[in-house]
């Protein structure tokens, strides 16, 4: 047994808990969180710490394979600027990929985080991943405008996805990248073969205004992108709405979904993208988002479906650290009326909800293993992050 303690504990379930005693078994599971009923008594073999201790923190959306990318691409260029410098400089020595993908693992470690959403192209990061101490599930993304491709797209995406599970043993899921970068034909086979509630989806979605130009008029500067990258002959046509309400008319009805970014989602495109909020969740990039755009998503979600909002990092390529704290800290200080505790709850229990981890992860409820996270230097008296606010990881 091992019995910690602190000035604050945080579990989604009982909120901040002051002096509590949390019990851990041999396994590192939860044995049970309780009060102490005497916090100016020591308890016998109770280890404490000054500042708060919570559940390990869930990154629900990274690219690990983009790590060896960091610094490379300049800040403030737009999100079209940014996927065509993706696309044109992404190769590099595999022995440098390899080293960063291996670094920017020991990064999430060192940070408090013990399950990542990850986006996967290739099959780069899966060896890592295989072997980490973190869990990830990986996202096995495909893109293809052109309609008459999207057999052999599809076709590639399964062999991923099989050499993921069957040779890696990792778990993976295949995913649509977004509205504008995948053809009709192509969501077709999504819906067709992954309609599945096992199947879990996560898609890009209204991380820049020009996406709902786009996907409404079919011009602008994503048509320009496409253009630029030879790929103006594909499906590009006027839908005559905005991308969410296409998207959800697009993919299969039955899969969870995570979308990631939402700066640009508003209550309309909800309400008349039919949106099905129990199986959606809505992940935040702050830091990612004001890397490459200069925006930041806004309060809107945070405000009416704060069960719903889970936090990310997107890859090294646009962030200058993997670190689920350092998106806690933007989005407190951007926006000073997000209490610590709904934070929080971002970072763990949200989090494991939207990758189906819930049972394992996210609260310290009896009989989970949800690793054990001390964050030092937070302003106590208001429960509040400070700028030089840090992780510690206990287990």
């Amino acid at each position: 047994m091992r019995k910690i303690s602190a000035n604050y504990i945080y579990s989604a379930q009982t909120g901040f808990m002051k002096n509590a005693i949390l019990t851990l078994n041999d396994d590192e599971k939860v044995v049970e969180l309780k009060e102490n009923k005497h916090p100016n008594r020591e308890e016998a073999g109770t280890e404490f710490y000054n500042g708060i201790i919570c559940p390990g923190f869930i990154n629900a959306h990274c690219h690990l394979e983009l790590s060896h990318m960091q610094n490379q691409i300049p800040e403030g260029q737009g999100l079209d600027n940014f996927i065509f410098s993706v696309v044109t400089s992404r190769k590099s020595d595999k022995v440098e990929i390899d080293r960063a993908i291996e670094k920017a693992d020991e990064e999430m470690r060192r940070e408090g985080v013990v399950a990542v959403g990850d986006i996967s192209n290739k099959e780069d990061s899966f060896k890592v991943k295989s072997q980490s101490s973190i869990f990830y599930h990986s996202f096995l993304e495909i893109f293809n405008m052109v309609n008459s491709e999207a057999d052999e797209t599809f076709n590639n995406g399964m062999k991923l996805l099989n050499k993921a599970k069957n040779d890696y043993k990792i778990s993976a899921s295949l995913v649509p990248h977004a509205p504008y970068s995948v053809s009709e034909k192509l969501f077709e086979l999504f819906r067709i073969n992954q309609n599945s509630q096992e199947n879990r989806l996560s898609v890009h979605s209204q991380e820049t205004k020009f996406e709902n130009e786009f996907i409404h008029d079919g011009k602008g500067r994503f048509h320009e992108l496409f253009t630029k990258l030879g790929m103006e002959k594909g499906d590009s046509k006027p839908r005559k709405m905005n991308s969410l309400k296409y998207l959800s008319l697009s993919i299969p009805e039955k899969a969870p979904l995570l979308l990631v970014h939402n700066v640009y989602t508003t209550k309309q495109d909800i309400e008349e993208g039919e949106i099905d909020l129990k199986k959606t969740w809505f992940c935040l990039c702050p830091n990612s988002n004001h890397y490459i755009s200069r925006k930041k998503p806004g309060t809107f979600l945070i405000n009416n479906y704060p069960d719903k909002v889970c936090l990310g990092t997107d890859s090294l390529a646009s962030n200058h650290r993997l670190s689920i704290l350092e998106e806690m800290k933007t989005l407190q200080f951007e926006h000073g009326e997000i209490p610590l505790n709904l934070l929080l709850q971002f970072a763990t229990l949200n989090g494991s909800k939207a990758l189906n981890l819930e049972n394992r992860l996210g609260s310290f409820e009896k009989g989970k293993k949800p690793g054990v996270v001390l964050i030092e230097r937070v302003d106590l008296q208001n429960l509040m992050l400070k700028r030089d606010s840090c992780v510690r990881v206990l287990l």
